[in-house]
Formats: C-alpha cells, structure tokens, sequence
C-alpha cells in the first residue's frame, strides 16, 4: 500500500536532510577555524628563530621579552603598540638577538596583569631601517 518512509512523508524526510547537512556543514567551519595548536608551537618566520615568552603563554609581570633573529638582522620591539627607545633594548648584535627587561627608568617598570601584545620590526644589520621593515607579533598573558 504504501512505499516506505519517503513515499509518506517526503517533505519531513527532505526537512530532516537539510537539517542534518546544516549542522554538519556548520561543524566543519567552526572546526576548521578553531586553533587547536598548544601554545607555543605557532609557526614563526622564517627570519625569527624564537621568541619569549613564547605566544599564547603565562609569563610573569617582570619577564624579559627576548626575539632570537636570524644572524645578520637588527630591529626594534614594540610592545602594546608603543616602540621601546633603542637605549632600553639590549642587542646582541653578532646573534642578532634584542631584548627588553621591564624596570625602574624604562617604558615599563613591569607588565600589567592581562594580555600583552609584542612585535619586533626587523631589517639587515648592515642597512638603515627601512620605511617597511618586516614585522612578528605575538601575544603573551602577565599574571598577577
């Protein structure tokens, strides 16, 4: 008498297949824009060796930022969007390595509790800075 499920009722059945391919559509974009990688394993520039406190981590309120550059290269930090002095910055130029240490007499005496963002401009030691320097920034979390 009657031909199975779609034959009475293929409005619900068509109903239920575009719910069904709604949400798996949906987990698919939200899976795909989740960033699962642990912190600390983000992809750095080719020219970046490594940074610290490493992107995406806890650090404390006096930790030195440190950006390890490929030999060659010189540059410049900025933290919450204000570029350090020059004279606050220690260089290891032969390792091309920049450093900042919060303290009395500098931009920071230490980092508030909360989310820091850090970038380095960077360019060949041997040349003057470029209008455009290449750039890396991170984000790190001062605890309290």
């Amino acid at each position: 008498m009657s031909n199975g499920i779609l034959g009475r009722h293929p409005g619900r059945v068509l109903v239920v297949v575009a719910g069904v391919l709604g949400v798996l559509n949906l987990a698919f974009f939200i899976g795909r824009e989740q960033n699962s990688s642990e912190p600390g394993k983000e992809t750095l520039p080719s020219s970046v060796q490594s940074v610290s406190p490493k992107p995406g981590t806890q650090a404390d309120r006096r930790i030195t930022i440190e950006v390890d550059l490929l030999d060659g290269l010189t540059g410049v930090l900025e933290i919450d969007g204000l570029r350090l002095p020059e004279d606050q910055l220690d260089y290891v130029a032969p390792q091309g390595i920049i450093s900042f240490q919060p303290g009395p007499d500098q931009e920071f005496s230490s980092f508030e509790a909360g989310e820091h963002t850090v970038r380095v401009l960077y360019w060949k030691a041997t040349e003057e800075e470029p209008a455009d320097p290449d750039s890396y920034g991170w984000r790190f979390r001062a605890t309290a």
